[in-house]
């Protein structure tokens, strides 16, 4: 039930990309392994939210501990959070929200959901993640802000400028 594809990825971790509910809900009932990570790090939680699979997401919150989904982390230390915000993915961050995630988590480079907002120039979520309180000051381990972020991919980015009007 856990074989592994050449990149590391199971069957569960396919359903979670596909939205497949009824083939996860099955290989979850045969014990298929929830906390799984490919060759990334990626686990069937954060692909479900790289795929936005809200379905998904609902079935291993339902069959899975809390703590132990949100302790995935990819190869870069970014959790599911991360990854909604470096998506733009609203729906992912408001259930996440609803299940008592961390919106102050950092990942290895020090980055904030808004750090990965901006690397994705994921605008539109700016007031949704400082609504939660992510700090727009934060720096990531090469002493740079959101908006310096926002600004070294791309100056002329909405992303940039929203940050700029917003802080």
């Amino acid at each position: 039930v856990d074989a592994r594809s050449e990149n590391l990825q199971t069957p569960l971790m396919w359903a979670a990309t596909r939205g497949q509910l009824k083939v996860a809900k099955v290989l979850l009932e045969a014990k298929a392994d929830p906390h799984a990570q490919d060759s990334v790090g990626a686990s069937p939680f954060i692909l479900a939210v790289q795929h936005s699979q809200i379905g998904v997401l609902l079935l291993l919150f339902a069959l899975c501990k809390h703590s132990e989904l949100f302790a995935s982390k990819d190869c870069k230390g970014c959790g599911a959070l991360h990854w909604a915000a470096y998506k733009g993915d609203e729906p992912s961050l408001q259930l996440l929200e609803y299940f008592s995630a961390d919106f102050h988590a950092v990942d290895n480079e020090q980055m904030t959901l808004l750090h990965r907002a901006a690397q994705g120039h994921q605008d539109r979520i700016i007031p949704f993640l400082l609504e939660r309180g992510v700090d727009p000051s934060a720096v990531d381990n090469q002493g740079r802000t959101c908006l310096e972020v926002a600004q070294q991919v791309s100056a002329k980015s909405a992303t940039a400028r929203r940050l700029a009007r917003l802080l």
